[in-house]
């Protein structure tokens, strides 16, 4: 089954082999991204470019704004990625990306920054994200300042935090940092124009 976005529109299928059907009563507007439950499929948040957030658990039949103070805390909400212990919808947490991390409760009525790891991240747009349930580590893709790992990002303390580079991973500890963070790498200073070589500089024709 898939939720798909195009424009202010929203298609959903849930039988394989099925055609989309549009969910004719989404409020919002052009839609950014969209995060499904993984553990309750009927569950389904939408951001649209209007910096809203909106929620549905009957697939899309009803929904309710879940935007609440989230403008007061970034200008753009880029990316949402649901956690969800269980199909209990009570047990849900929405984390919402832009500038800065935040979490709310499906229930909730305030949105808070994810503790911890607003320090951690570079002031940089989030873009992407990605709770991985077996390994207990959330991933931060963000605008130009590369993708981040945190571990037990919903557990209240932030064991190891990382840049990873396309070629290499940074190497988890072999034991849980409880009180402090692990140093973080950072990419080499880009060369200066004049130490760019001649044969890969740029030809005028």
């Amino acid at each position: 089954m898939f939720y798909v976005g195009g424009g202010a529109t929203i298609f959903h299928r849930v039988t394989a082999g099925g055609l989309p059907t549009k969910l004719a009563n989404y409020p919002g507007g052009t839609v950014i991204t969209i995060a499904m439950n993984p553990n309750n499929y009927k569950q389904v948040f939408v951001s649209d470019l209007n910096n809203k957030v909106w929620g549905s658990s009957d697939e899309g039949a009803t929904w309710s704004d879940k935007t609440l103070n989230l403008a007061s805390l970034t200008s753009l909400v880029t990316t949402i990625e649901v956690f969800s212990p269980d199909a209990t919808l009570a047990n849900t947490v929405v984390i919402g990306g832009g500038f800065g991390l935040f979490q709310v409760g499906a229930t909730g009525t305030t949105w808070t920054r994810l503790t911890g790891l607003n320090d951690i991240l570079p002031p940089a747009l989030v873009l992407d994200l990605h709770y991985d349930y077996t390994d207990n580590v959330l991933v931060a893709g963000t605008l130009g300042r590369g993708s981040w790992t945190i571990a037990g990002p919903l557990s209240g303390t932030t064991e190891e935090a990382g840049l990873i580079t396309r070629s290499k991973k940074v190497p988890r500890p072999s034991r849980p940092v409880s009180s402090s963070l692990l140093p973080l790498r950072h990419l080499p200073p880009a060369p200066p124009p004049s130490a760019v070589p001649p044969s890969t500089a740029p030809v005028s024709r």
